[in-house]
């Protein structure tokens, strides 16, 4: 079997269920926080651009985001590209 990111560590099953999508719910427990919240995104960002997008007052109520990218190459035959996400 080829190995994957998540083998081997040995995962609790959830304590609660969650009814929803990422970015409703984060943009819930933002709202209900009492403390300013520091947003870290790892790849793919593809749920923070949607948190952004639908919930933009988010930037306002957040005390900082940081953003954790790299850039993926690929070599296509002879010629090497850089694909940025």
């Amino acid at each position: 079997m080829e190995k994957v990111g998540l083998m081997g560590p040995e995962l609790p099953e959830p304590a609660v269920a969650v009814a929803g999508n990422a970015w409703d719910l984060s943009y819930r427990l933002i709202q209900a926080s009492e403390q300013p919240v520091t947003l870290i995104a790892t790849e793919p960002l593809t749920n923070l651009g949607i948190l952004l997008t639908a919930h933009p007052d988010v930037k306002d109520i957040s005390k900082k985001l940081l953003l954790w990218a790299v850039v993926l190459s690929a070599v296509i035959g002879h010629q090497r590209q850089n694909l940025i996400f």
